[in-house]
Order: C-alpha cells, then structure tokens, then sequence
C-alpha cells in the first residue's frame, strides 16, 4: 500500500492528540445511537503497562487501529499470559481496502515477539463477515 504507513505505539507513550484521533475514528465507525450486536460487552479496560496502538495512517489520515493486549488467564487450571487484538476499527468510508488486515497482521507480528505470551486470541464481539463462510467448524475465506 504505497502512501500508507502503520504506527506501533505503547499506550503509556501516547500522546492525548493520538488518543483523541483514535476516539474519532471509533465514533464515526460506530455513531451514537447505533444498534450493534455485541455492544453491550465490556471488555477489560486497556492497560497502559501492556498495551499497544497500532495505527495505519494513509495521506496523513487515520484508517485503521487496533489494541493489542496482553492479560493472565487460566488455562486447565495453570496462570497463562495471552496476547490478544482488541477494538479493531475501520474507517467506514475505507473499508475493503485491506486497512484491516494489514492491522491486524501487524498485530500478530507484534504479538509473536512478547517472549513470555504462550497464545494470543481476537477478542471480538462482533464480526463483519462479507468475504467469510462461518460454521460450527470455523471455515475460514476461500483463497
């Protein structure tokens, strides 16, 4: 993607006009008022030791962002760190473009480096699947 670039930011590092762009795009992704399947969850709240921002930015321009976090669970009863990707958000004028996706590898890049993580999830509530085929069985898109 020529003209386009992807930012890797710690949380704790942001500055407030990166945060306040990213509330942006969240908000035109998701208008007040819009019923969303999901949107009654709540996630954890981002944690500004752990946490990361990955931004694609084309023309200067936000596109795409995604969190990717990682957290402790319990897995067959033993304490495990996970990595996971987070408030994935496109913007809604640039969709299908493949801002998304080139977020989303560059957060399993990301993820793939935290020597300590053992697995990493999508944390998701909902999933646009335009190009996707879902089953029981997890049918992934047709290449």
């Amino acid at each position: 993607m020529v003209g386009t670039r992807i930012d890797v930011r710690p949380y704790r590092d942001l500055e407030r006009r990166e945060l306040e762009e990213w509330k942006r795009l969240v908000k035109k992704a998701h208008p007040q008022g819009e019923v969303r399947l999901g949107s009654d969850i709540r996630w954890a709240d981002l944690d500004p030791e752990t946490d990361y921002l990955i931004q694609l930015w084309d023309r200067d321009e936000l596109r795409a962002c995604a969190w990717v976090t990682q957290r402790t669970v319990r897995v067959s009863g033993r304490e495990t760190l996970i990595a996971g990707s987070r408030g994935v958000v496109t913007d809604p004028d640039q969709r299908w473009r493949g801002y998304g996706r080139a977020v989303l590898e560059r957060a399993q890049e990301l993820m793939r480096s935290f020597a300590d993580v053992e697995f990493a999830v999508l944390f998701s509530s909902v999933m646009e699947c335009r190009s996707m085929r879902i089953s029981a069985g997890a049918r992934f898109p047709d290449r």
